[in-house]
């Protein structure tokens, strides 16, 4: 069995357009946007039941060519976005990738860039606790307000670096194991 993980990835549509089935032409998505120069503040806000029903789109699609799309759940670090992978028993590693890309292209990615538009990220509360902490251990001044990865950036000194990433993989293996765990 062939099995990949596939960070988010972007493709040449539009926001709020995504290539017909078919092949070829674009068409606007159930999740098209207000366009950048509109200030109406009812445009559509992507939820997490919308960015769920790309990825359930995402998921048939697949299927359709006999690739598995495995969804691991929301990414700890950013929750921004669900950590998906993609199986085949039968089907070529170079064909899953363009499997993947294009159904992403067509019901994912409009959505997904909404959703990370619309939705701040925000770290799981256990993890930053736990890196806070791993920090702080190591004389590095946190404020305790930190809630994402850019405010632990900002945090930490450039020099510490080394320290920050070593605390954010230490403690997202130790509480996610089964999960891969990337940081800016």
């Amino acid at each position: 069995m062939l099995s990949f993980g596939l960070a988010s990835c972007s493709s040449g549509t539009s926001a709020g357009q995504s290539p017909d089935d078919s092949g070829g032409e674009t068409r606007p998505t159930a999740t098209s946007r207000a366009s950048d120069g509109d200030s109406d503040s009812t445009a559509k806000k992507f939820t997490n039941a919308d960015y769920e029903e790309a990825v359930r789109r995402t998921e048939e699609c697949m299927a359709k060519s006999q690739v598995e799309l495995v969804n691991r759940g929301w990414n700890p670090v950013n929750g921004q976005e669900f950590i998906l992978t993609y199986r085949a028993k039968t089907v070529p590693g170079d064909k899953v990738f363009e499997i993947a890309h294009a159904c992403r292209a067509t019901h994912l990615n409009a959505a997904e860039a909404g959703y990370k538009e619309d939705n701040p990220a925000i770290m799981a509360p256990e993890l930053m606790k736990a890196i806070q902490q791993c920090l702080t251990d190591k004389g590095i001044r946190v404020t305790g307000q930190e809630k994402n990865s850019q405010d632990l950036v900002e945090a930490v000194p450039t020099s510490r670096r080394v320290d920050l990433l070593d605390c954010v993989h230490d403690n997202g293996r130790k509480i996610y194991p089964a999960l891969p765990i990337t940081f800016p």
